[in-house]
């Protein structure tokens, strides 16, 4: 792989692609190897070529979360990045696919679950994203492992972005009760209050 990088760095992407196809030559059933020669056509902006190569390993019993992010990113947009002519469907087919097959089915999850984060430019957090589904998929990862504040997290920051402030703060003040040295859960604590504050005024001038 070192030296793949190395002829990437000089611009070499054809001598890349020349080492990994002798690779593949001598060991056919190798998946890593249309992985890599996936990465490298990705890289260049061949993504159909390079969704041929991911698709590959993938039927060769390559079950590296990688290649699937790979393959899902190669439906983010024009150029093989997430952006314009972004396709959630085909992007959120591989996600799930990865939850089932994939040899770490609990990143896969919450691949699936940034999948619906994003809008229909393939923008994170975006205004018109299919937050629900996001949501779904972090409220059951998070029942599953209610100790953990990853998920918890996940679900603050979701319901930030869809302007739910109330549900966001109660997470990240669950997530803040649970690890006192979370930077992340005091922030997000710090930022729902700023937000809130305005809306919490208005309602104790409303009372008096």
């Amino acid at each position: 792989v070192d030296e793949i990088e190395k002829f990437m760095a000089k611009d070499s992407p054809s001598e890349a692609i020349s080492r990994i196809t002798g690779w593949q030559q001598e060991a056919p059933t190798n998946g890593t190897f249309h992985h890599r020669l996936g990465g490298v056509l990705h890289r260049c902006g061949l993504i159909v070529g390079a969704r041929k190569e991911y698709l590959k390993a993938i039927e060769l019993g390559y079950r590296d979360l990688d290649v699937y992010s790979d393959l899902a990113e190669s439906y983010g947009g024009f150029g093989g990045v997430y952006g314009h002519g972004f396709k959630r469907d085909e992007v959120v087919r591989v996600c799930k696919t990865a939850t089932e097959t994939s040899n770490d089915k609990l990143g896969a999850r919450y691949m699936l679950a940034a999948g619906y984060l994003r809008d229909q430019r393939g923008d994170m957090y975006g205004k018109k994203a299919p937050y629900k589904n996001a949501v779904a998929v972090y409220e059951a990862l998070a029942a599953e492992k209610p100790k953990n504040t990853r998920p918890i997290l996940a679900l603050g920051r979701c319901y930030f972005a869809a302007g739910d402030y109330e549900k966001s703060e109660s997470c990240f003040e669950k997530a803040f009760e649970l690890d006192k040295l979370s930077a992340d859960a005091q922030a997000g604590k710090w930022t729902c209050a700023a937000f809130l504050g305005p809306r919490r005024g208005t309602l104790r001038r409303a009372l008096r």
